[in-house]
């Protein structure tokens, strides 16, 4: 049986606007030309809406759809992890159930058939992870904008105004960071990134540089390193700063992700922490307090991230007409002993 995949193949247009014409054939979001095309395309191959399928869609499925562009299984990823038990705990209070979606795509965006299977729940929630580029969240919001289908962002798309998005403020976070280092007596601080690509990485470096530069404190090139989160990467972030003339006495690591990489590093290289390089991590991921000496780290609410982007779909759903929602945490430094 031919698919909405099938024909927006077949007549060389997007997904979205075959959902547009086939659900409305005068419809005027898309040209003449293209709708004709299309339905001439949809009658060749065969296809017959399902209409069962319809029917449970006005009614309500009480599902959400949740897609994560990861390459790894995603319930080894301890952040995913968390956000994922704040959704089900939403979910059960809702009385709603979640279908989570194997995403096979190199890409970090919405896919085609996740698009079609997305017509099966109430709503979607997708969360931005580092394989996610800018393009990919813009191609992202614009499929599913364009397919109608009702969704909420996790992470990643702070600076994307119009669409229900739940994250923590990268902003805040970047500022908290060098306020405590500064307070700690440091003057010399470098940080450890995610990539270059991601635009959380942005966001916050930017306000990290910021609010250094209000302490008339320098920050040089050299102490912005960029990490992919994995071994090679960081180990190479920390060899490179040990080499440097002007040394850094503290090191905001954005993610707790890398921090046992930087710790074996420093280990290697005979750097003591935190008596010769202070490690300030970002998450309060579960192991962070049992690392040698314990991190210290900003704490990120990430079930609430999950609990509150299950809510806001949720009640978006029960109000189509309701303005999006922008939710953005806060994150609290959690004091141990490596900074």
């Amino acid at each position: 049986m031919a698919t909405i995949v099938d024909v927006a193949k077949a007549a060389k247009v997007s997904i979205a606007a075959v959902s547009l014409t086939l659900s409305d054939p005068e419809t005027k979001r898309v040209g003449a030309e293209k709708r004709q095309r299309i339905l001439a395309e949809a009658k060749r191959l065969g296809y017959t809406p399902n209409v069962l399928a319809r029917g449970l869609h006005r009614l309500g499925t009480r599902i959400l759809g949740l897609v994560v562009p990861m390459r790894d299984p995603i319930f080894f990823n301890l952040f995913i992890a968390e956000v994922l038990t704040g959704i089900q705990q939403c979910l059960i209070e809702r009385g709603y159930h979640l279908i989570i979606y194997s995403h096979s795509d190199a890409a970090g965006r919405i896919t085609s058939n996740e698009i079609v299977q997305s017509k099966g729940t109430d709503g979607l929630i997708f969360i931005n992870t580092r394989v996610c580029t800018p393009n990919d969240i813009k191609a992202s919001i614009q499929e599913l904008n364009g397919a109608q289908v009702p969704f909420v962002m996790i992470n990643g798309a702070q600076d994307h105004p119009g669409i229900n998005y739940v994250g923590v403020d990268e902003q805040q976070l970047g500022a908290t960071a060098a306020e405590y280092l500064v307070s700690q007596g440091h003057q010399r601080i470098a940080i450890l990134n995610g990539p270059k690509s991601s635009p959380s990485t942005q966001l916050m470096l930017r306000a990290f540089r910021q609010t250094l530069k209000k302490r008339q404190l320098s920050f040089f090139p050299e102490w912005s390193l960029f990490g992919n989160y994995d071994k090679a990467s960081t180990h190479k972030a920390v060899q490179d700063l040990a080499r440097l003339v002007k040394r850094p006495t503290a090191l905001y690591c954005t993610s707790d992700q890398m921090a046992p990489d930087v710790y074996a590093a420093a280990r290697e290289l005979g750097i003591k922490i935190p008596q010769q390089l202070a490690v300030l991590g970002r998450g309060d991921l579960v192991y962070a307090q049992f690392l040698q000496p314990a991190l210290t780290t900003i704490r990120v609410p990430m079930r609430s991230m999950g609990y509150e982007a299950a809510r806001v779909l949720i009640e978006a759903l029960a109000n189509r007409a309701h303005e999006p929602r922008r939710i953005l945490l806060q994150g609290e430094v959690c004091r141990r002993e490596s900074a």
